[in-house]
């Protein structure tokens, strides 16, 4: 969900469903956004014939993301500068099941370990492995209790995180202080 941007990892997410697909493993891609990279991610996935298993939306209104989380057993976050964006932050509050790269190519290493906890979250090394992705995309789809732990997991997390009214809100708050200053 966002920007196709190379940061974003859609790339790499790409390359990893299509190595899922490539091993036999039935899966679906939803991407939701557009930038620079709609383009390459269009030829990948024509090149290697798996049109039918991915869906390309263009942007939404926030309001209807809802029905994407609904739809899916999973979101995959590869954003090479943090895991604190609101796109995941709404994604836990659904009670989605994440993957979450663990080492970012910024500072924040660690902190967002200990924000979403060890257990709660699917971690990989980082936002380029594919390897991880693949085996956690595999893991789920072998045993379907693997996801509903995560799940029952991440809905411990979401009654921590604040709405996004209340998020906004208190970005507005802040915003509305620092233009007082």
């Amino acid at each position: 969900i966002g920007k196709l941007e190379i940061y974003k990892g859609c790339i790499t997410f790409v390359k990893a469903m299509i190595n899922a697909l490539q091993k036999g493993i039935k899966v679906h891609g939803i991407m939701i956004g557009e930038g620079s990279q709609s383009n390459e991610i269009l030829n990948l996935i024509n090149k290697h014939k798996f049109n039918t298993s991915f869906s390309l939306i263009g942007n939404i209104k926030h309001e209807d993301i809802f029905g994407y989380h609904q739809i899916s057993d999973l979101y995959i976050s590869l954003n090479h500068l943090g895991n604190l964006s609101n796109t995941n932050l709404e994604a836990v509050k659904f009670g989605q099941v994440i993957i979450l790269p663990k080492k970012l190519f910024t500072d924040t290493d660690g902190e967002d370990t200990e924000l979403f906890g060890e257990e709660n979250v699917l971690w990989i090394k980082n936002p380029s492995d594919i390897e991880g992705l693949v085996n956690h995309i595999q893991n789920i789809s072998l045993d379907k209790n693997y996801l509903k732990k995560y799940k029952n997991n991440i809905l411990k997390v979401a009654k921590l995180i604040p709405s996004w009214d209340q998020r906004i809100n208190s970005e507005i708050k802040l915003l509305e202080k620092l233009v007082e200053n």
